[in-house]
């Protein structure tokens, strides 16, 4: 695999990739800083979490007495938060 690749388009492609390592830690590390923070500073409690879904004890038992209904031996609600960030070059 003997690629040949001008002068031109090293210094272009190096040059991208050096701008790309020095700007996309900075876009991350507020993110970051911001999602690990929230855990640090804040205890969070249940009717937090409740607020944070939408969901209230009330719907939760709804729900799992829907699920059970029919016989079912376990009933497993979960819930996710995730953070995403996308930069495209």
């Amino acid at each position: 695999m003997n690629q040949k690749i001008s002068r031109r388009d090293f210094l272009s492609r190096s040059t991208k990739g050096l701008v790309a390592a020095a700007v996309v830690p900075h876009f991350l590390k507020t993110d970051l800083d911001k999602a690990f923070a929230a855990s640090k500073e804040m205890d969070m409690k249940l009717p937090d979490y409740y607020n944070h879904f939408g969901v209230d004890e009330k719907l939760i038992n709804e729900v799992m007495t829907e699920a059970l209904a029919r016989g079912g031996d376990y009933c497993d609600l979960f819930f996710e938060h995730s953070i995403g960030n996308y930069i495209g070059l």
